[in-house]
């Protein structure tokens, strides 16, 4: 009797599937019936509607602009869209503007261009464009306004630009006891400032006190005071008031001296603040274990253990080197032997041997032929690294009147 096919479905590809029968030996391979199910905002799963085949793939996506800010991703296949803003490429246009395109849905405007001043050299200006590659360079003759401290207009009488730009001072050699006058170069704009005052000598009743930036020197025999201390500088000023100004501590003895820090007594003020130690680099010593930072200033160390890496130096079959990478002290250390296949291995160095050193038979001509082609300092070393129940029966090889033999 004729009946309906009992269907089955087994996929072959992204693009077929194989429908067969259950009862029968029907097979055909036909088209999937693709579904499109969005999974996030640039992937969906592409499906089949009878068999279980399914994949991930990007949107299939149409970019459409919707306004001057934006754009829209609509995907052709599961209808998912976002909106994002567009993403703006320059393209130089003319001396006034550029073009602004979006590199997404191709949106297109025109703008003046977002001019700076990149160069002051010798009086020539190089002007350039925030966003696109424009650029010139200016020496034509140029007229300037000055707006207070800030800065002054500059425009060039061709009109290649105009711009707003900060002030360029130079001295002008005027000066009296609050201050010097500074002068801009373009603009002509002046004002006083305040002496920057230092200590330039200082000896009992003739203290010189000096500008950085100018002529002007004060010379008093009252010895100065101090106050309005903080952790990086002082107050000095003279009784008579000719002169005041803020300076750094200058250090003097050091105290209170822990991690991290140290405490300062000034030199000048006597106040006390504290600072951070200041390391030099490591050094090392003898110690298999530690390496040690010192306070290039008060002196202070402290010990840091040594950071060892397998330095592949196996050349005999009792020891290995093993290397600090901070500091580079070696020191000589026994193998730690572990079964490996037939043979073992140092699960420091990775040295291969058929058998595990005899280290405790006797008698052992080889191991005594070692132990005396080792240093004193590697001797110590390579008997410090060796399990506890091993040492006598080392040592006890050693010459009677080996000098590390008492240890």
């Amino acid at each position: 009797t004729q009946g309906e096919h009992e269907t089955t479905y087994t996929s072959v590809d992204s693009y077929r599937h194989i429908e067969g029968c259950g009862k029968c030996e029907y097979t055909e391979y036909v088209e999937h019936e693709t579904t499109y199910t969005s999974v996030d905002s640039y992937r969906h799963v592409i499906g089949c509607g009878r068999c279980q085949y399914t994949e991930y793939v990007e949107h299939n996506n149409n970019c459409m602009t919707v306004s001057t800010t934006q754009h829209r991703y609509t995907c052709r296949d599961c209808g998912f869209s976002r909106s994002e803003a567009h993403t703006p490429q320059y393209t130089e246009y003319s001396d006034q503007e550029h073009t602004v395109r979006c590199s997404g849905c191709g949106y297109t405007v025109y703008e003046d261009h977002d001019i700076y001043i990149a160069e002051v050299y010798n009086h020539v200006y190089t002007i350039k464009c925030r966003g696109c590659t424009y650029e010139i360079s200016c020496n034509c003759d140029r007229e300037y306004e000055a707006d207070g401290d800030m800065g002054h207009y500059v425009e060039c009488m061709d009109g290649c630009f105009s711009e707003f730009e900060s002030h360029t001072y130079e001295l002008t050699g005027a000066y009296n006891s609050s201050g010097h006058e500074i002068e801009c170069i373009y603009c002509y704009y002046s004002e006083y400032v305040d002496h920057d005052l230092y200590m330039y000598s200082a000896a009992y009743e003739d203290y010189v006190v000096k500008c950085y930036d100018c002529n002007y020197t004060v010379e008093c025999w009252e010895s100065p005071e101090y106050g309005e201390y903080s952790n990086e500088e002082h107050w000095i000023g003279c009784p008579c008031g000719c002169y005041s100004f803020y300076e750094p501590h200058t250090p003097g003895s050091y105290t209170d001296i822990d991690e991290p820090s140290h405490e300062v007594v000034c030199a000048d003020c006597g106040d006390t603040y504290y600072e951070e130690h200041n390391y030099g680099s490591c050094y090392y010593t003898t110690s298999a274990n530690y390496h040690y930072y010192e306070c290039v200033d008060c002196g202070y160390t402290y010990a840091e253990q040594h950071l060892y890496r397998s330095e592949i130096e196996t050349g005999n079959l009792f020891s290995h080197i093993i290397e600090c990478t901070i500091c580079g002290f070696d020191s000589t250390e026994a193998h730690t032997w572990v079964s490996a296949g037939l043979g073992y291995r140092c699960t420091v160095c990775g040295m291969l041997s058929d058998a595990i050193p005899g280290i405790m038979s006797l008698p052992n001509p080889e191991l005594e032929a070692y132990l005396a082609s080792l240093s004193g300092e590697e001797l110590e070393e390579f008997i410090a690294s060796l399990p506890e129940d091993q040492v006598a029966h080392v040592t006890a090889l050693l010459p009677s009147d080996d000098e590390h033999l008492t240890e």
